[in-house]
């Protein structure tokens, strides 16, 4: 005959199973929801430094970074501290998942619907049917598949 407390065990085995499986549950939404957070932290964060009040920040910091490696690349010396400075911040924007959308010099051809939807536009208001030459002066920037802002681009005349 079996011993009253290896049937009590035995009798407790679902419920501990069940108990198991809903801690393992709950674990798992509070990751989820943890990771969401930390996603809208992030986006919140970037879009607000980003913004107007802030001056355009990380657009600022793109396109000073663009100048020196420009200045670099033509061996002209540049601010190597300013220069370190963006190289680095833009390292931390890439490795929390926050990308510039094009990058900085780029030439484009678009059109009058492309210049309302996929960029802040800069130039002459466009005719119908008409494409214009751009060149992105600021990258725009994504965190995920979300936008932060969008590329500025400015006509080619």
């Amino acid at each position: 005959m079996k011993s009253k407390k290896v049937v009590e065990e035995g009798k407790l085995k679902p419920t501990i199973k069940i108990l198991e499986d809903e801690i393992k549950k709950l674990k798992e939404e509070m990751a989820a929801k943890e990771e969401k957070i930390r996603e809208e932290v992030i986006y919140n964060f970037f879009s607000k430094l980003n913004s107007e009040k802030y001056g355009y920040l990380m657009d600022a910091i793109a396109s000073a970074n663009y100048l020196f490696m420009q200045k670099k690349e033509s061996g002209k010396e540049p601010n190597n501290t300013f220069l370190l400075f963006t190289n680095v911040f833009l390292s931390c924007c890439k490795d929390l998942g926050v990308e510039q959308i094009l990058p900085i010099g780029k030439e484009l051809v678009i059109t009058k619907a492309d210049a309302v939807k996929k960029y802040k536009y800069f130039g002459e208001p466009f005719k119908s049917n008409e494409r214009k030459r751009v060149t992105v002066v600021f990258p725009g920037w994504k965190y995920k598949d979300r936008i932060i802002s969008l590329p500025t681009v400015k006509e080619i005349k």
